[in-house]
């Protein structure tokens, strides 16, 4: 791509995580969601391209107003995937981890996902290669402490706390490694293990996600593997429509072809890659990240809105 266009994107997510912020602990996620999404849109709508939005975690949730087809107000044809906010029931209730994300990429290069979930593990730059789902989780940990040149009970395992990860997460206890049980935001957990916050992540999310991860590692470096996981008839038979098996394992060249790609976050409530929204008597503080794939170059953007002489949501 001749144009960082992560620097435009950016402006979309911000305006998210803005909108996102002022329902704050208001307990109603389905309202946070929509308004979320329309502010979303809003940014998405100034940038120069003609963007094709694709992988949207929330279609077909009852209550949820879909995303238009199309973005954009330029020419040059881009695919476009966001998360207007991971974390939305966190947000809603007060909680940490929350985040709006985005990517865009030229055209075909980003695999098309269905939401269903997704079983996968990153890992940093360094275990490349090294970690595989096949293998126990305490297999992976042991293999990344060796690459990391770290002690078993030295390495760090984010793990969304949640009922389904009981099994996993006792398993990590047993192998002797530490715990960082966050309630949301898979998306917030690998990136925290691809800036060296943390040193692995494992578990069940949604393949739209796993996307988005893909994005970042094409722009930062690290290592994904993921597999779908349809829990139902009706979840295997839309996997197949997408040409997509419950069975194959997914790595980043399946999902993202080449490194056409820029990615960019902007935090909603503090968490473990970035800080929240913080609002001030005349404004708002934002802090984002960008980082495009071609040049493997990011930033940390700290951004101070001034509502009073320009409301921006």
């Amino acid at each position: 791509m001749d144009q960082n266009y992560g620097l435009e994107l950016v402006r979309a997510t911000e305006l998210a995580a803005l909108n996102a912020s002022l329902h704050q602990g208001q307990g109603e996620p389905i309202e946070l969601i929509n308004s979320t999404r329309a502010a979303l849109v809003r940014g998405l709508e100034r940038i120069t391209l003609k963007g094709e939005m694709i992988n949207d975690r929330f279609a077909h949730v009852p209550g949820v107003d879909p995303l238009p087809g199309m973005v954009g107000c330029g020419t040059d044809e881009m695919q476009v995937s966001a998360v207007a906010v991971e974390g939305h029931e966190a947000t809603a209730h007060g909680r940490t981890n929350a985040a709006s994300y985005a990517a865009v990429a030229s055209p075909g290069n980003i695999r098309l996902l269905p939401r269903v979930a997704a079983r996968f593990i990153v890992a940093p730059q360094e275990a490349y290669g090294m970690v595989d789902l096949d293998q126990s989780a305490s297999t992976n940990i042991r293999r990344v402490a060796r690459a990391l040149h770290k002690y078993t009970e030295n390495v760090t395992v984010c793990v969304l706390d949640v009922p389904r990860h009981a099994n996993l997460i006792r398993e990590i206890q047993q192998c002797g490694a530490r715990i960082k049980r966050i309630q949301a935001g898979e998306i917030s957990a690998a990136m925290s293990v691809l800036t060296g916050k943390c040193d692995l992540f494992m578990g069940i999310g949604l393949a739209p996600d796993m996307g988005l991860i893909a994005a970042a590692i094409r722009c930062l470096g690290g290592y994904l593997e993921g597999q779908l996981v349809a829990e139902t008839d009706k979840e295997l038979e839309l996997s197949q429509s997408y040409g997509l098996s419950g069975n194959e394992f997914y790595k980043v060249d399946d999902l993202v072809k080449d490194n056409q790609v820029s990615f960019v976050g902007t935090g909603v409530t503090r968490g473990q890659f970035l800080d929240g929204v913080e609002f001030t008597k005349s404004g708002a503080i934002t802090h984002s990240f960008v980082a495009r794939g071609e040049s493997r170059t990011f930033r940390h953007i700290e951004t101070t809105h001034f509502f009073d002489h320009m409301p921006v949501f």
